[in-house]
């Protein structure tokens, strides 16, 4: 009698197992009564053109002795890029490399940092007749009567040095004279001997850093997270909704699951499709920065804030398989964001995982104030570094050094993006409020 009441027993909890796990996948919280199955993706937005996916990372203006610094955002940098972009599509390559102007009888001169890098070639929007190549810089030189376009690989040997024809020569020249330069503040690039001068120590320089002269004034601004279309975006992940599951966590968030990829919602978006993994990434370089446009305008869409920072091929550890990585960096008025506004990991199966937390600038909260000197700012640094470490090992590797924009809590949860100066030694990262070199953290408070 006692087996039978076991079995009854044992019998009873495999029903009562079944059902809820029915419950847990078809009950009141799925999402069957919204949703359709779909053979295509829903999209937020239409995918860009490949000559708007890939921008200079800054743009840099020298007249004389005078240099300018433009970033994203600013109005110098798409006067100056839209214009450089025209010329690009009509410049002829030649059949052999051109003589260049030497530096000291240029006119004026102007920089193009590019990275990612820029492709070029057949079928390119930039020097489409060129043999295939990506660039990470042009370089453009124009004396009184003649200018020349240097174009450089990636490994920083001379590609070729074209010369402009009347016109473009012309083009160039207009350009440069339309800039609005009245309230622009000249910058300066930084090198090992005014580093040695200004601290008694050698540095190694990760990149080329060029910083604003003293007298640069920025403000305050007001920030919010994006707000993006829930239906919608759920749509651009997931084909068949009848299969999604929503789970609320304690801390508020939400997490959408079919079973094989899951969408988490809480200060910005976090997806990850893990299965994908294990296919490769074989697509060429062209084709990947497509990609990458096209999944950001898909899942969330594409700000006219944001810009394509960085386009790598990489292996994850304890990965098999390469991955292509991307991500995006806000700006405001050609200064970025500290943060990346999106990073996503794709390979030939699409998309693998997706990380995005934007923030909408809504306006200026204080008016313009004047920002400690880059001088101020790199000894604030470097004495904390030496209250940090034992002992300086020279040559001291000075790894970032820029101007941005930090996101910060402020009274009644309102969200505010401050100055600040971002300053990375040897692997010790300081971020600063440009205004006093307050350290970041202190600000929070």
């Amino acid at each position: 009698m006692r087996e039978r009441l076991k079995s009854v027993f044992l019998f009873l909890l495999v029903l009562s197992s079944l059902y809820m796990t029915y419950r847990l996948w078809f009950g009141p919280r799925h999402l069957e009564e919204v949703a359709e199955y779909r053979l295509e993706p829903v999209q937020l937005e239409e995918p860009r053109p490949l000559s708007e996916i890939v921008a200079p990372r800054w743009i840099c203006f020298q007249q004389g002795d005078t240099l300018y610094h433009f970033g994203p955002g600013s109005a110098p940098y798409e006067q100056l890029w839209n214009g450089v972009a025209a010329l690009l599509s009509e410049l002829t390559y030649p059949n052999s490399q051109d003589e260049f102007l030497p530096l000291e009888e240029s006119h004026f001169r102007m920089t193009l940092s590019f990275r990612p890098l820029l492709p070029i070639g057949e079928g390119m929007p930039w020097l489409p007749g060129a043999p295939p190549a990506q660039l990470s810089e042009i370089e453009f030189r124009a004396g009184e009567t003649e200018a020349a376009a240097i174009l450089k690989e990636a490994a920083g040997a001379l590609e070729a040095a074209l010369s402009l024809d009347q016109w473009q020569g012309q083009e160039l020249a207009r350009l440069a004279a339309e800039l609005p330069l009245d309230d622009v503040t000249p910058c300066h690039r930084l090198d090992q001997e005014e580093l040695r001068e200004l601290t008694g120590l050698q540095f190694s320089l990760a990149d080329e850093f060029i910083v604003p002269e003293p007298g640069l004034s920025l403000s305050v601004l007001t920030v919010r997270p994006e707000e993006l279309d829930m239906e919608t975006l759920l749509d651009t992940f997931f084909f068949d909704r009848r299969l999604v599951r929503e789970i609320r966590e304690r801390d508020g968030a939400l997490i959408y699951t079919d079973g094989e990829k899951g969408l988490r919602i809480r200060e910005g978006l976090d997806f990850s499709f893990p299965l994908r993994e294990q296919e490769r990434a074989t697509a060429d370089y062209a084709t990947a920065l497509n990609t990458a446009g096209r999944l950001l305008s898909w899942h969330g869409g594409w700000p006219e804030a944001l810009r394509l920072e960085n386009l790598s091929l990489i292996r994850e550890a304890n990965r098999q398989h390469m991955v292509y990585y991307a991500c995006w960096d806000s700006y405001y008025d050609g200064f970025p964001f500290t943060d990346h506004a999106a990073t996503l990991y794709f390979n030939d199966g699409g998309l693998v995982k997706y990380r995005r937390e934007y923030y909408k600038t809504l306006g200026e909260a204080s008016p313009p104030a004047p920002v400690n000197s880059y001088q101020e700012a790199l000894l604030a640094a470097l004495n904390l570094y030496q209250e940090q470490e034992a002992g300086i090992k020279e040559p001291l590797a000075l790894e970032e050094f820029a101007l941005a924009y930090a996101v910060v809590t402020g009274e009644a949860d309102q969200l505010y993006a401050f100055p600040v100066w971002v300053i990375r030694l040897d692997g010790n990262e300081y971020v600063f409020k440009a205004a006093g070199l307050t350290l970041l953290e202190e600000v929070h408070s």
